[in-house]
């Protein structure tokens, strides 16, 4: 998916109790102090996009030393979001940022979505609700882009010519499962990869696939953006389908053409060795 700019939650509080369980000395009957976390903030940051992961800020006054021990995403927005069990020092002065999952985006699904997390100072779950941005508009943006390649969905086919600094192929449509007409412009490249393309893509009503001629040329070189690159094998285009306005979508590559970029780029490198 495209990138997206940070969408802020409303502020959230919502206090859970928490214990601990300390001794306060030889002989004498545990000390339990209360804690509490409130939600803060929800967000959707340029950093963790590519990841789909969302920034659930959290706060509340909280013994020194306490973790999240894990985290995950309920919501019935998404399906099989990924638990997360590296634990989180809780600051105690400021909001703590939680990087969590998403899921599969579960299309026309309504409902509260909640963070469900375990601490140090506690075995069992607590679950933090969570307001409805952006996590609605997140769903609500993917699973436009969902009914799209549900009409056609972008590629590239075969490369049929290639040298150390840039190779030919063909940018594609193929057909999904509606009959619709699709039109594919303005693909971009990354920041590793450059797209030429002369002509969108029209994948008319009836046909299964419709292509043009599109040249990829390495933009970079060097191994450090290679290793800082989140989206090496992945492109972005403008997909409409019967005219309507044009939607921003993202397609990766068939592991064959990924071979023939990953073999571009170490080609390229090469000529700039000293």
């Amino acid at each position: 998916m495209v990138p997206r700019r940070p969408a802020r939650a409303a502020l959230v509080l919502v206090a859970v109790a928490l214990t601990a369980t300390v001794a306060a000395c030889a002989g004498t009957e545990p000390v339990q102090p209360e804690a509490s976390l409130e939600v803060v903030e929800v967000s959707f940051p340029r950093l963790t996009q590519a990841e789909r992961k969302v920034f659930v800020n959290v706060a509340g006054d909280v013994p020194a030393g306490m973790r999240i021990t894990s985290a995950a995403l309920d919501s019935p927005l998404f399906t099989d979001s990924p638990v997360r069990d590296t634990p989180k020092l809780l600051w105690t002065d400021r909001e703590t940022p939680i990087a969590v999952g998403l899921g599969v985006p579960a299309c026309g699904a309504t409902g509260p979505s909640a963070l469900v997390v375990t601490t140090s100072v506690d075995d069992g779950e607590v679950r933090l609700p969570l307001p409805d941005e952006p996590l609605t508009s997140i769903q609500a943006e993917e699973c436009r882009v969902e009914a799209v390649f549900d009409v056609a969905q972008a590629g590239f086919g075969p490369v049929t010519a290639a040298d150390d600094r840039q190779l030919s192929t063909t940018l594609t449509l193929e057909r999904g499962t509606q009959g619709s007409t699709a039109t594919l412009d303005g693909v971009a490249g990354n920041i590793i990869f450059a797209v030429d393309v002369d002509a969108p893509v029209v994948l008319a009503e009836g046909e299964q696939s419709a292509s043009v001629p599109a040249v990829i040329t390495v933009r970079r070189c060097d191994s450090h953006a290679f290793a800082e690159s989140k989206k090496t094998y992945v492109f972005a285009g403008l997909e409409a389908v019967d005219g309507e306005e044009p939607l921003a979508v993202e397609f990766g590559v068939e592991p064959s053409m990924q071979a023939a970029l990953l073999a571009l780029f170490e080609a390229c490198g090469a000529l700039e060795m000293p």
